[in-house]
């Protein structure tokens, strides 16, 4: 068998492999880690499926009946929503598509790899991608990341195949692939234009920069370039919608900048940035960022100024949209998705660096890389974090509160309209339950929005915020009747 054969072989067993491992993942409960945004997601899937899929729109009816709440353009929730009448439930249609779209990013970042670093480096970089904890647990959670990542390593590949051969289908692909990057996740695409800049560098020193500066400023406009714009235009219609109806109003992107990028403070604090080591180093590069040492360590004794750039580039990328939205990436773990491929790169590089500083022969060299890779693996898959991920991948997390969701689900009929009092942005119960509602953040909202909504159309309240009485969140003239645990009665106080 040649090498360009063994080469594509070794990476259809481990992507296969690594599908395999996750298929049982698919019909886990969103009743899980970060409930609250996977079924955000599913909410959306099953409003499609059941009512049609509208991309202006992205059902959520936690604000009240039928209410839109437009984050990123909702084309993962119409790509699922399509899976849903084959029999899969939103929740299993939202897990198959992320899976697809982890192995998809798993495909194109096995071509970047091998593009720049060759098969070495391609291989263990889709090793670690495919079998690292947090791969194992997020690669098929119900969310939107692998997606976005998937279209971004689109962005650079096709730019890079449109400024090194003027591929015009590169420059295409690339292009489509930027603008649906922007729009579905644009935290997520602005770091992976590191990997472009770099690759206008490494062109400019092969051919000089008077014949390719036209070709770089083409490949920028037609792919960031669009992509920002229409994320600014997608962000001013989803605004209009949120802003429109006062519980939503909050997550408009004006009041949530500082939400995303985070405060000085946290910047200051070494808990928070300890937080994000720990996450790193035992979900991803191995203890002690042992992966990114090792690859810090190649980029500063490299031979040549290419392999540097080229080095240099993945590490931006993977600090890059950490350091800007800090508080983000601090919240969630998921958020990390965006960097993954970068980090797992990084981590690659490193071990075939090591290995080939071994005086030995090649097939030699390659066998300690995947030792080393292994290792890697194992220490992060014995750390308390790596085995607790790599246990939900294959048992499922346990879940949280399933009383109340059984409550609402035994106690309310499937037209009945439910008040959510402090319950905020979280739609985990109400999609569980399969009902609608009206979810309210404080107390403070409460006027504003009951000059909106009818009273008269909500039977039950449920205390998500036990600090309060739940008549606080209820119009004058009216009270709450325990029925079970925190579920309420509404009635009128004459009754």
């Amino acid at each position: 068998m040649s090498l360009r054969s063994w080469y594509w072989t070794a990476l259809a067993v481990l992507m296969t492999v690594g599908t395999a491992v996750r298929i049982p993942q698919l019909s886990n409960t969103l009743n899980e880690f970060h409930s609250f945004r996977q079924t955000q997601t599913a909410f959306a899937i099953r409003g499609f499926a059941r009512d049609g899929i509208d991309l202006l729109n992205s059902p959520m009816p936690i604000f009240g009946r039928d209410s839109s709440v437009p984050m990123e353009f909702p084309l993962f929730q119409a790509i699922a929503a399509l899976l849903v009448p084959l029999g899969l439930d939103a929740g299993e249609a939202a897990r198959t598509v992320a899976l697809f779209s982890f192995q998809v990013s798993a495909i194109l970042l096995a071509l970047v790899a091998l593009r720049w670093h060759g098969r070495a480096v391609s291989l263990i970089a889709i090793g670690l991608f495919e079998f690292s904890p947090f791969g194992l647990f997020w690669g098929a959670a119900s969310l939107i990341e692998f997606l976005a990542v998937a279209l971004a390593l689109g962005m650079v590949l096709g730019f890079m195949a449109w400024l090194d051969r003027r591929s015009i289908p590169g420059l295409v692909l690339g292009s489509i692939s930027a603008v649906l990057a922007f729009l579905i996740k644009v935290t997520t695409a602005p770091t992976w234009v590191v990997m472009m800049l770099a690759a206008i560098v490494l062109a400019s020193q092969s051919e000089g920069v008077r014949r390719i500066w036209r070709r770089a400023l083409i490949g920028l406009a037609a792919g960031p370039g669009l992509g920002l714009v229409a994320a600014l235009v997608w962000a001013r219609h989803a605004d209009s919608v949120k802003l429109a109806n006062p519980l939503s109003a909050e997550w408009a992107s004006s009041r949530i900048v500082g939400w995303n990028l985070g405060t000085l403070s946290q910047r200051a604090d070494p808990a928070v940035w300890g937080v994000l080591v720990d996450r790193v180093s035992f979900l991803i590069v191995g203890p002690a960022m042992i992966g990114v040492v090792l690859a810090l360590l190649a980029l500063l004794f490299a031979h040549d100024s290419r392999t540097r750039w080229q080095i240099a580039a993945w590490l931006a990328t993977g600090v890059s949209a950490p350091l800007v939205f800090l508080n983000l990436y601090w919240v969630h773990e998921y958020y990390l998705a965006a960097v993954y491929p970068a980090l797992v790169a990084l981590t690659a590089i490193g071990i075939v660096w090591v290995s080939r500083a071994v005086p030995a022969a090649t097939w030699r060299r390659n066998v300690l890389a995947a030792g080393a890779a292994l290792f890697v693996l194992m220490l992060c898959v014995g750390s308390g974090t790596g085995t607790e991920r790599v246990k939900w991948s294959r048992a499922g997390v346990p879940e949280q509160d399933p009383a109340k969701v059984a409550s609402i689900a035994s106690e309310t009929r499937p037209d009945d309209l439910v008040v959510m009092a402090g319950c905020g942005m979280d739609p985990t119960l109400l999609y569980l339950a399969d009902r609608q509602g009206l979810s309210f953040t404080s107390t403070a909202q409460v006027s504003e929005m009951w000059q909106i909504e009818n009273i008269d159309d909500y039977r039950y309240l449920f205390r998500c915020d036990v600090s309060q009485p739940g008549d606080a969140y209820l119009p004058s003239g009216y009270r709450t009747e325990p029925v079970t645990g925190e579920l309420y009665h509404i009635l009128p106080t004459s009754e």
